[in-house]
């Protein structure tokens, strides 16, 4: 019995292939994809724009360096306070 319904699914199934048409693409398929495949990609930079912000980019962390190690060279040097330097400084301290 279980071969006999087994072999009805499989007459269905293959009887279900007898009225398959082929399928029709748009005439106009071919010419849309490659006009799309010429085309450049929305949100892609050119090659020279992205050298110019690598190159912005370098040039603020560089500056933000050689200021940083400037101000620390200056700095680093310890002062002594001067004696109107100490008091003028605690007359603010109400």
């Amino acid at each position: 019995m279980e071969n006999k319904d087994l072999e009805r699914k499989i007459e269905t199934a293959l009887a279900s292939l007898d009225h398959i048409q082929r399928a029709e693409a748009n005439p106009f398929l071919f010419t849309q994809v490659m006009e799309k495949m010429t085309s450049p990609a929305p949100g892609i930079l050119k090659p020279m724009v992205v050298w110019q912000l690598a190159a912005s980019i370098i040039l603020v962390v560089g500056l933000n360096l050689g200021l940083g190690f400037y101000s620390f060279q200056k700095n680093s040097s310890p002062q002594q306070p001067t004696e109107n330097a100490y008091f003028n400084n605690h007359l603010y301290y109400y």
